[in-house]
């Protein structure tokens, strides 16, 4: 309202200096165009509110740029902060691979080579075991061997076992024949004697 105030003094001013010679005139016309500086100053009003609500609003937006550029450095802060972590992690992630990757090679070098040293064993064991089992099948022979004859004396001791029993009959026999031999002949001895003791009797009557 103040710059009404000013704009209203400095017109009135002007008309006063302009027409001085003819000052009713111009205070006239000056009254008869008073709707016109009325309606003026109405459209002065509204200008400087809408310049004070621009200004308002530009001062805002500069507050808003200044913490959009405020929030943008933060944001181009965070996103350095986090790119470096992300190469971290990446270069952390690469040497945990190769790591990792190394720690798997060794250990299948180490299953081949357990693997390897196990086949060795058993080629080992199986040789023993080969060996064993022909050990086994030599003395397995050898029992066959022995057990035949076994087979071959016990039905050889059987033979003699048997021709001895007949040996001992015969024995038995020709004892029991000699002592039939022996008996008879003391009989005939003894019948012998009689008649050479009867003939000599005789010869002596």
């Amino acid at each position: 309202m103040n710059i009404k105030k000013v704009i209203i003094t400095g017109l009135a001013s002007a008309s006063l200096v302009v027409g001085g010679v003819a000052i009713k005139g111009a205070a006239d016309t000056f009254w008869a165009g008073h709707n016109d500086l009325a309606q003026t100053a109405s459209n002065l009003d509204t200008i400087v509110s809408a310049y004070n609500t621009k200004k308002a609003k530009l001062e805002t937006a500069k507050s808003d740029l200044a913490n959009a550029k405020s929030d943008l450095t933060n944001a181009q802060a965070q996103v350095t902060q986090l790119t470096q972590q992300l190469s971290n992690l990446q270069i952390q992630y690469n040497n945990d691979t190769a790591n990792l990757q190394a720690q798997i090679q060794e250990k299948i070098k180490e299953t081949q080579a357990a693997i390897a040293d196990g086949n060795a064993k058993v080629q080992v064991k199986q040789t023993e075991f080969d060996n064993l089992q022909k050990k086994y099948d030599d003395l397995n022979s050898q029992v066959t061997t022995l057990k035949q004859q076994l087979a071959d004396a016990q039905s050889t001791a059987s033979s003699a076992t048997s021709e001895r029993d007949s040996a001992n009959s015969a024995k038995d026999s020709a004892n029991q024949d000699l002592k039939q031999a022996q008996s008879e002949a003391s009989s005939l001895k003894e019948k012998s004697q009689t008649a050479a003791n009867s003939v000599s009797a005789d010869a002596n009557q």
